[in-house]
């Protein structure tokens, strides 16, 4: 979880939608594009993946994006959740 601008938080999947829209922006791809490749409509996708998105995305559809946009999924991760400690280092600190 990020701390937003007027100090509120955002969660895990905001984020990683965020990752996404800059992705598809890097990428030349727009929402219908990308929609289509998943084989849904634009609603679809934009209730995932909107600045104001209702409905959170599940890991497998994380996957489904990442390989529709042809990247790999850790790329939608935000930096912060790749820097975090694996459970296997832990235990071995």
């Amino acid at each position: 979880m990020t701390t937003t601008p007027d100090g509120g938080t955002a969660t895990l999947s905001a984020d990683v939608a965020a990752e996404i829209r800059a992705w598809m922006g890097r990428l030349g791809v727009n929402q219908a594009e990308l929609a289509k490749r998943l084989g849904h409509n634009a609603q679809w996708l934009s209730v995932r993946i909107s600045p104001r998105a209702t409905v959170a995305m599940n890991l497998d559809e994380v996957q489904r994006i990442a390989d529709a946009l042809g990247i790999l999924v850790i790329n939608l991760l935000p930096q912060y959740a790749s820097q975090r400690v694996s459970r296997s280092e832990a235990t071995t600190r």
